[in-house]
């Protein structure tokens, strides 16, 4: 949990998403399409991280969301139907020595559905919608978990893994006070 937030860009995003820093503690996760024959939808979240001291713990919070989607989904006009609002909290907890990082999330999401989905019961559309967005924040905290603990396990025992994350976390801040993203990660030894 003490990891410097200009280094989280380094974790894994599952399934070919994308994470890139752009200001101090705001990064943009771009979640890999979700399509069925031809149509897609593809999340785009930008995120503000904090790293709190008491308790000690990584907060995570939903600034802004759009969906970008193929051209038929377009025309439904889901960014003008969909509020969603989400903040994940990582924190560790367990007995000294047996540590473990937990994960809380609480989200909102309010979607008025477009036609033909608006003559479904709501029950049925929560039902599927809970679900999906379930398996989704599963997939993705599961996949930083685990990449966050390879990344600790690999930074705890490399010197040179060390150097090298604060050479690019340097860069990453020079990119970001001039009003740039993050750099490109060449050179960086993953």
């Amino acid at each position: 949990m003490r990891l410097p937030v200009s280094q989280f860009v380094l974790i894994e995003v599952p399934l070919g998403g994308e994470l890139c820093r752009v200001g101090y503690d705001l990064f943009d996760v771009v979640v890999a399409p979700l399509s069925l024959f031809d149509l897609w939808v593809q999340p785009h979240v930008r995120c503000c991280v904090r790293q709190l001291a008491d308790p000690e713990c990584v907060d995570i919070q939903c600034v802004d969301f759009q969906l970008r989607s193929s051209p038929a989904v377009q025309r439904l006009r889901l960014n003008e139907r969909v509020r969603f609002a989400v903040t994940t909290r990582f924190s560790c907890e367990g007995p000294p020595g047996a540590e473990g990082i937990r994960s809380t999330t609480h989200l909102q999401a309010e979607v008025a559905p477009p036609v033909p989905f608006s003559y479904l019961p709501d029950g049925v559309l929560t039902s599927v919608g809970e679900a999906a967005v379930h398996a989704a924040l599963a997939n993705l905290q599961g996949t930083f978990v685990r990449s966050l603990a390879r990344d600790y396990a690999r930074w705890a025992t490399n010197a040179g893994y060390r150097a090298e994350r604060l050479r690019w976390a340097k860069q990453s801040d020079e990119a970001v006070g001039s009003g740039a993203s993050t750099p490109p990660l060449s050179g960086l030894i993953l």
